[in-house]
């Protein structure tokens, strides 16, 4: 638990809160604010809401560790539509960006019920900035403690509540951008949080040479695809187009703008949130991919390659392509795992690779 939730669990602690009240933990991450409050009250009807597949899953095992029941665990970006809460909390993420993090605060009275209450920590440097958002919209802080590394806000809407605005992507949208991929110019819709936002990487670079002269038919997933730029490469090409395109990750972000730019295409993309590859077995028919495209976390997760490697095994199509492309130490160890796998192509720039398999 780090030193923010802390500071915001003080205060939460004193808070009095109506029998059965809802509560929505959002930016959960692994679930430890809204499971304290649960904790603490039974009785509390608490939603967890992240974009991390992975930290969804944190969740629900932190609920079943400790014999709680949600009122909802769900995939979602940091603001509800549809809903309103009789408490929303939240370590608020300062690498979502600053226009996110104003969506927030300027959407929080659409999302509170009638006497409800915001109550979020906030890292130092952005103190000051969310204080203004905080009073440009129309709230009242009712509790607010500041600390070397952290600020904690309390606060309700006031009697004209700023205006709230559309949801979903549009708080994360950055800017149109033209992007050059082995030759082949890409306009795409980016976001903030994600790189690749005006730059394609070696990483994107190195994968579309290799599909480059591939002729692609039947199902094609990417796993980890970012802004989107090797799908729409794929998507939009004239000899390589899938007749149906799989977005997988841990990051809904990264797969809503993906699907968004994808669909510019006319190849509408089906979403997996997934917390970890090997998931995907259980989510696809064996035997279904013409191609399984997938950049590795770069984080290096323990097992990630063996278990990348076992779940083109079981999704790949006999003379299907199994595409992996990421930093050249993890790849090193993918390969030494991929018994099973032809070895067709592969390029590297500046320590990333990229390795085109088939079975």
């Amino acid at each position: 638990m780090d030193l923010g939730t802390r500071l915001l669990l003080k205060h939460l602690s004193a808070l009095p809160l109506p029998a059965e009240a809802l509560v929505l933990d959002t930016g959960c991450g692994t679930g430890v604010i809204g499971c304290c409050l649960k904790k603490h009250n039974p009785a509390l009807k608490v939603a967890f809401r992240d974009m991390d597949a992975l930290a969804l899953e944190f969740t629900r095992m932190n609920l079943q560790l400790n014999h709680l029941e949600p009122s909802g665990v769900e995939s979602g970006l940091l603001t509800v539509e549809d809903r309103r809460f009789d408490l929303i909390v939240s370590n608020l993420p300062a690498k979502a960006g600053l226009p996110v993090l104003e969506d927030f605060f300027r959407n929080c009275s659409s999302m509170l019920t009638p006497g409800g209450t915001a109550a979020v920590v906030i890292v130092a440097p952005l103190a000051e900035t969310a204080d203004l958002w905080i009073r440009r919209y129309g709230y009242i802080i009712t509790k607010e403690e500041h600390t070397a590394n952290h600020s904690v806000f309390f606060f309700i809407p006031g009697k004209t509540p700023g205006a709230s605005l559309p949801g979903g992507l549009h708080p994360y949208l950055r800017k149109n951008t033209t992007f050059l991929l082995a030759g082949k110019p890409l306009n795409l819709q980016t976001v903030y949080g994600l790189g690749e936002f005006d730059t394609p990487s070696y990483a994107s670079c190195l994968a579309a040479e290799l599909l480059a002269p591939i002729r692609l038919s039947g199902s094609a997933l990417f796993y980890n695809p970012a802004q989107g730029l090797l799908p729409c490469f794929v998507a939009a090409g004239k000899d390589q187009k899938p007749e149906n395109l799989f977005l997988a990750g841990r990051n809904l972000l990264s797969l809503l703008i993906s699907a968004e730019n994808a669909q510019k295409t006319g190849v509408p993309a089906g979403i997996l949130h997934v917390p970890t590859v090997e998931t995907l077995v259980k989510q696809l028919p064996p035997k279904s991919l013409s191609l399984l495209a997938a950049f590795p976390d770069s984080a290096g997760c323990t097992g990630e390659e063996e278990a990348l490697t076992e779940t083109a095994r079981q999704v790949l199509k006999p003379g299907g392509y199994f595409l992996v492309t990421g930093k050249s130490s993890d790849l090193a160890r993918l390969e030494k795992l991929g018994k099973g796998f032809l070895r067709r192509q592969h390029k590297k720039n500046r320590g990333y690779r990229s390795i085109l398999f088939t079975p």
